[in-house]
Formats: C-alpha cells, structure tokens, sequence
C-alpha cells in the first residue's frame, strides 16, 4: 500500500492485489464517511450523503436502481459510480456492407467496471433508510482537487451566475465576456465553477427557451410592470398575431417631461433589431444640458396611422402637449402631428429654430423683464453676462425670482423616483426582491467583520448552520427544472 499525492496533499490509498492491479480507496475525514448501519429520514438525505462524500474523494455518483412498496415509498435505492459497468463492445468491418455505413458512437464517460457503490433499505418501522451496503474501492485513479471544479455536478452555474449572464445580455455583452467578469469579480477562475462553455450553452439554451414567444413574454413583462410600479404607461397593439406597435413610459420619464418637456425630438430612423422595426426615442434636455428620455416606442412601419398611433399614446401618457417639437423630414410623420398635435410648433431641424426664433421674440418693459438680443435665456433657461452686467450696474445683488425657473433646481425630481423599483421596473417578483436583500446584508455583515477573523469565522458558520436548519425544515423540496429556472431568470413565465 502506498499513497497517491496530488499538489495539495494525498488524496487516495493505492493497494496492489494479487493479480497485479491497483484498488484506490479515497482519504477523506472519518465523520465523512459512509458507515454501514447509519439511518437517514428520507431517501434524499441518502442521496446527499453519499455525494457529499463523493465530491470531497473526488468521483461522480449516479442514481441506479430503486425499488418501491404498495404504497409507492422507496424500499431499496442503489447508488453507483457514475463510470460503472464496461465498455460496448462494437464490431465493425468496412469491407461488409451491412456495417460499412454504421456510425460508430463516442462518448464522454468511459466505462472502468468499478463496483464501488452504496445500498439503502427502508428500516423496519418504515420511519427511514439504513445503510446495509457500502463498497469503498475503485479501480480507478481520482480526480485531483486542482480540477474538481471540473466535474460534471460543479461545473454546474449557479443561479447567480444565471441572472448575472441574462443582466449583461440585455447590455450586450456576451456569455464569454460574462464569464471572465464573473471571475474577475469572484477572486478568479479558480473561484467560478463553470467554464465558458457551460456560459455560452445556457445562453444558448435560454434563446432556444425564448423562442418565437419572445413578443408575449415583452408583453408579459410589461403588463406586470404596468401592475406593480406606480405611473407606468405601456400600450401595444397586435396585427394578425404579431405585435406590431408598443409605447412605454415609465415615472421619471414623465417628471422629466414635466420639466423639460417644452421642447421634444423624436427621430424614427432607428432600425437595428431583429425584426427591422423602428424604435422611436421621444428625448428632450434637462439642466445639465445632457438628453432625457421621456418615452419610446417601436413601430412596423412608419405610416401616419402607425404614427398618429405612436402620439395619440404619448398625449394619453403626458396629458399634455409639448410646445416645439423636432423631427426628421418623414411627411408620414408630419401629417401626424399635424393631426394629434395641434396647439404645438412643429419644425424639421435646427435651422428652422435658428432663424425663425429671434423673428418671433420681442421686447416686453411692461413688467420690467430684461430680454438680451443672445437670446440666451429663451434658448437655455438661464441668463446671460450680459444681464448680470446691467444687474451689477443698478446694484442689484439678488437674481429675481422669475429669472430662476424650477428646472435648476437640486431636488427637481422627488427622492421616491431613484429607487430601484422605479428606476428598472419589476423584475422576477418577491424572490428577486429577497434575493438582493440577502446579498446586500451578508456583503453588509462581511465588511463589517472583515478585521475580526475569529467573529468572521463565527459569523459563516452560523450560515451554514442556517443553511442545515432551511434544508431540514424543508426536507421534500425540489430543485427548480431547466425550464422554470428559465422562467426565474426572466422574470416572467413563457406564456
């Protein structure tokens, strides 16, 4: 008997037998174990015994027989090394006809015929599952902890990682790009278990969940969006089983137009997305003279009665008209607004403004207001050195207070409209909910004790202890299926 070492430490007990080969008995702490005559409750806590001690020795189990009572309970349940049994045997001659054209298939396991394995029986009072078989040796080398990550249960993603690939999807970066920032911000690869293929699959795989039923789910999101944020506008409209025209805006959209809604632009020649519609931004200009957006919307063609549809729905939004609107030379789109708009100014492009705006502003000395040839003022919403000339001239130290209109001020929009619900919506309900909640307050409790090692330790044990005390509480629950992790990570049910 001699022991085998991997970079770390030994990791298995290597003993010759008599006809010249090698058993392998992996090294691992006694109280890790199986240790036949041990009970379990249910057949579950059976299962996760044995693969807790197959992922510390380094090997994959697999679920094999089962047999059940009258009544449907478990009686006997075998488990096995996932690489036993042998090898098919495969005949194959090219100069035979019948064969010549066989395919001949490869598979990733290779089977070793190892016996290693585990038995469990129901107990006598029928109140749970005894241990009455457990064969420890294999016939076959371990995998080494360097690469145990590697293994087909670990390599697994995580639900984090899940919803962190479908987040940087929807800001088009791809499933490779996610996987080196998840590492980077998971204290490196060696950190993340799954590799950039199981990345690039679930992404995969999510698409092919989607599927042609990408416009429901939209429409899904929305409306439950519309249902749970305060002030959220949506409307759609579905031509011969496709949805053709969509409109949304949310709450701080419309405090924005509100504001600074006197003047909007809106360009409908945006027509970059898979199915060629056009997206059509309503965007006007704040207080720090950066764009705003007050709505959008996406159209199948760009028709007046497309348009005239787009704007009727912006006007039930806002409840007002804007005072100038911009756009693009679409006479589609002109005869739109002409028609739903009818209290505005409409102008093609800057240079209608340039030169018609000074023709149409004059003078007014009945109120004492100043009024500069710059124009500043009535472009910006702010005054001019000019002004403050003659405001220092006459010994005027205060700005009056029709030259300080509401949009400079701090608070403009209300400290409601930055919260998260409002700013991205409703997104996956209550567990998405708790789920930031728990993320938040460990990230809190780790910092906080990130200079206390021992109250550090302490704290991450009474985690797992809450970890056993969820899973003993809740001894039947079942894993979340492909399709309704699909559904978690959307945010929505495939309709």
């Amino acid at each position: 008997i001699h022991y085998v070492k991997d970079a770390d430490s030994d990791i298995c007990k290597e003993i010759e037998l008599s006809d010249g080969t090698f058993n392998y008995k992996p090294i691992v702490d006694k109280s890790e174990k199986p240790k036949i005559g041990s009970e379990y409750s249910i057949i579950d806590k059976c299962i996760e015994m044995y693969a807790k001690y197959a992922e510390k020795s380094g090997f994959i189990i697999r679920k094999s027989t089962q047999e059940k009572l009258k009544s449907g309970i478990p009686a006997r349940k075998y488990l096995l090394y996932n690489k036993k049994g042998l090898p098919k045997v495969v005949n194959k001659d090219t100069m035979t006809e019948e064969t010549s054209e066989n395919q001949i298939r490869t598979g990733s396991i290779i089977r070793t015929g190892c016996l290693a394995r585990a038995k469990f029986k129901i107990n006598v009072t029928h109140t749970g599952y005894v241990l009455y078989e457990f064969e420890e040796a294999h016939n076959h080398m371990f995998v080494p902890k360097a690469y145990r990550n590697l293994t087909k249960k670990r390599k697994q993603m995580s639900h984090p990682e899940q919803i962190f690939v479908q987040q940087l999807s929807s800001t088009s970066i791809g499933a490779t790009r996610a996987h080196h920032l998840y590492a980077s911000t998971h204290s490196g690869y060696e950190s993340v278990n799954a590799i950039e293929t199981e990345y690039r699959n679930h992404k995969r795989d999510l698409n092919a969940h989607i599927g042609e039923g990408d416009a429901k789910i939209l429409i899904t999101k929305m409306n439950n969006r519309k249902l749970h944020v305060d002030n959220f506008s949506f409307e759609y409209v579905v031509e011969n089983s496709q949805l053709s025209e969509l409109f949304w805006a949310d709450e701080m959209s419309k405090y924005n137009y509100k504001e600074f809604g006197d003047t909007v632009s809106f360009d409908a020649t945006f027509r970059t997305n898979k199915y060629n519609m056009v997206f059509v931004p309503f965007t006007g200009i704040d207080n720090h003279r950066k764009c705003v957006t007050f709505g959008a919307g996406m159209l199948s063609n760009e028709t007046t009665k497309s348009n005239k549809w787009l704007l009727t729905c912006f006007l039930k939004a806002f409840n007002n008209q804007p005072r100038l609107v911009i756009t693009d030379q679409d006479p589609a789109m002109k005869n739109a607004i002409t028609s739903v708009f009818n209290e505005l100014t409409h102008r093609l492009c800057m240079w209608h403004i340039i030169n018609k705006l000074p023709l149409k502003v004059s003078t007014d000395k009945s109120d004492g207001s100043l009024l500069c040839s710059c124009m500043n003022f009535a472009r910006f919403g702010f005054l001019c050195r000019h002004i403050f000339c003659v405001f220092k001239g006459n010994g005027l130290e205060v700005i009056p207070d029709k030259y300080i209109l509401k949009r400079w001020i701090k608070d403009l929009l209300p400290p409601h409209i930055w919260r998260k619900k409002q700013m991205f919506g409703f997104e996956g309900g209550r567990y998405m909910e708790c789920s930031a909640i728990v993320y938040s307050v460990v990230d809190y409790c780790l910092k906080l004790l990130a200079k206390d090692e021992d109250k550090l330790l302490e704290f991450v044990e009474n985690v797992k202890k809450l970890k056993t005390e969820v899973e003993e509480a809740n001894p039947n629950a079942k894993q979340l299926s492909k399709k309704e992790m699909f559904n978690l990570v959307l945010g929505v049910e495939k309709p």
